[in-house]
């Protein structure tokens, strides 16, 4: 499984995904030439979407990321934010052809006006960073934070111990940076 590493402050949002791939037969590889984060600029909002978990599926989807965006292409230019888990949960028809449950999340990023917000769809995961078995159907959650946040989606045991409490660190620094006292 992949990584996806969020972040979300009230000045900017951040969105890095790996460029691993993995198959429905569960092996993988380290693709260069992927495309897993598809950027979606609408009037009055933008957001960063990636995922983790199996890139294709034979005979259901030929490629996630061009999946994604084509659904997002499907937003109008005045469309709502809130259109991106409607069309995005749209998979779970995908899943339902799948013999097996495999653990998926589609890690999402943006503002909506000036306001940030972080949200993951996922079957085993979500916002605050709950982790649970797979189940069979993917579900929303959004966090509208107010202060610096990071969250790590997908194959969380690739970081060290000392990155994740770097990370936390980090977050902590950027909660300060963010709130850092201005001149009036």
């Amino acid at each position: 499984m992949s990584l996806n590493i969020m972040l979300a402050s009230r000045h900017a949002v951040y969105l890095s995904g790996d460029f691993r791939l993995t198959y429905s037969s569960g092996h993988f590889k380290d693709d260069l030439n992927i495309q897993k984060i598809i950027p979606v600029v609408r009037y009055g909002w933008g957001a960063l979407v990636a995922y983790v978990g199996v890139a294709s599926y034979p005979n259901v989807v030929k490629d996630m990321g061009e999946w994604i965006r084509e659904q997002m292409d499907r937003i109008a230019m005045n469309g709502d934010v809130k259109e991106i888990p409607q069309r995005l949960l749209e998979a779970n028809t995908l899943f339902k052809k799948m013999s097996e449950k495999k653990p998926h999340a589609f890690s999402i990023v943006g503002f909506e006006g000036r306001k940030p917000f972080i949200m993951v769809i996922s079957n085993f995961f979500d916002v605050n960073g709950v982790r649970t078995s797979v189940r069979s159907e993917l579900k929303t959650t959004i966090k509208k934070p107010k202060q610096s946040e990071i969250l790590v989606v997908g194959d969380d045991i690739a970081i060290e111990f000392k990155e994740r409490t770097m990370r936390y660190r980090l977050s902590s620094c950027l909660w300060f940076i963010g709130n850092w006292p201005t001149r009036n």
